[in-house]
Formats: structure tokens, sequence, C-alpha cells
């Protein structure tokens, strides 16, 4: 399902990233992304950008994965959702930068806060791991003239990514307390949009179940590739 999903993807392919996910680990989060988007209510989004990128401690951004949705860029107040990706992921990384973006949610912090920040059209979920911190956007809209796509809507595709990170580095304690961290500022912001309901956590229980059932390929391939290979202990690798 995620290759129909998107018309492109990309994965860095430096041998000297710091960031410790494989190939098929990343396979499956970018099923699992896809998968629940198209469970959302409403319209399927069309155009976007998702990009994923580690920051290692004490030094710059790398980016992980990049993907564009079915029908491309959307375009908004003259900026692409490309644009807008990058924007979200360097006003994070930078933290607090020239524009003091993301600040409303993390003032008087020396560093982006782990949970989900929105700041006019920018939009990220940070996550703090051993040796470094993880942030994802997500720029998704219903066609090319950028359509808003519903909040509660958006915190679901950001909560499933949560729950991955979970499945693929069990043992990076800090990572698993920023999931738990994050997933409660998620749900505190889902229980508060105007339209929410109890779905958030039938569609994380539907995930989970995905992982405890296997029989979705990417996923089923992940499991065969993690019985040879070794669990990592930390997200970021050491010098």
């Amino acid at each position: 399902m995620a290759e129909e999903f998107y018309a492109t993807t990309e994965i860095n392919p430096s041998k000297d990233t710091r960031t410790c996910l494989a190939e098929p680990q990343i396979r499956v989060l970018l099923y699992v992304l896809a998968s629940q988007i198209c469970r959302l209510d409403g319209s399927e989004p069309q155009c976007g950008r998702l990009m994923i990128s580690g920051v290692p401690t004490g030094e710059d951004a790398e980016w992980i994965v990049k993907a564009t949705m079915r029908k491309g860029d959307f375009y908004l107040d003259e900026l692409s959702s490309e644009a807008l990706a990058e924007q979200s992921i360097s006003a994070a990384a930078s933290y607090p930068d020239i524009d003091l973006h993301y600040t409303q949610t993390t003032a008087g912090s020396e560093r982006l806060q782990d949970g989900m920040h929105f700041d006019e059209n920018l939009g990220v979920l940070a996550l703090t791991a051993t040796g470094g911190q993880l942030l994802l956007t997500l720029q998704l809209a219903i066609d090319e003239s950028g359509e808003a796509y519903a909040k509660e809507n958006l915190l679901k595709a950001y909560a499933a990514t949560l729950l991955v990170f979970q499945h693929m580095t069990p043992k990076d304690k800090i990572l698993q307390e920023s999931c738990v961290t994050a997933l409660n500022d998620i749900i505190w912001q889902y229980s508060n949009c105007m339209c929410c309901d109890g779905s958030l956590l039938d569609d994380l229980n539907w995930i989970k179940g995905s992982f405890e059932r296997g029989r979705q390929q990417d996923i089923w391939q992940w499991k065969l590739w993690k019985e040879e290979h070794p669990e990592i202990k930390a997200y970021f690798r050491d010098k």
C-alpha cells in the first residue's frame, strides 16, 4: 500500500549518517503512516510532503526519509508543501529560531520539548532519543490549493508514528519515555478538538494489532530482518 500511496520516496543513502534505522524499519514506518492517513475521515489527502530528520546532540539535522504524496506538492501562500516541510524541520532543529517558531508551546525552554507543535502553517513532532532528537513533519492537503486538513486527523497520523518508533527501538529507554510523553500530549490536544471522539484510541489499537498479526508484507519483512539483526540499543550511533 505504501508504494501506491506515495509518488516518490527517498531514504538517505549516506553511509556516514548517525541514525540507526535500516530500510526495512523505514518501510514499516511509511506503510503505517500511509495506512493511517487512508483511514482518516473525509477526503483522502492527495497532495503533500512527509519528512523525518534526526538531530544528533551538538550537530546539525540530517534527513532520514522524504516522501511526496500521490499527486505531488500543494501550494499555500506561494509556498510549496516541500518548502513548508523543510521550514517545519529547520525551525525545530534550530529552536528557538530567528522567527521564534513554536515558542508559544515551549516558552523558556532551551530546546523544543517532546510532543506535537503547530505554528501557523508549520507543524512538527519532536521526540528525544539517546544521542539526539527526532523530528517529523506532515504537510497534507486534499488538492493543490492547500485546503486545510483537520487538526484532529493530523494528530492521528502523528500518533501512529509514535507507535512505530516504540516498536522499532524498544531498548532506547529515553526514546520510549519520550514517546509516552508525546502521546499523552497528542491525546490531550485531540481531546480539545471540536470534533474529537474515541476514534484515536481505536486507530492506535488497530496499529498495535497490525504489528501483532504481522501479516502485512512490510511488517512481515521487517520481522524477518529483525530475526537476523540484533536490536539497536540507542537511536543514534556514537561518533
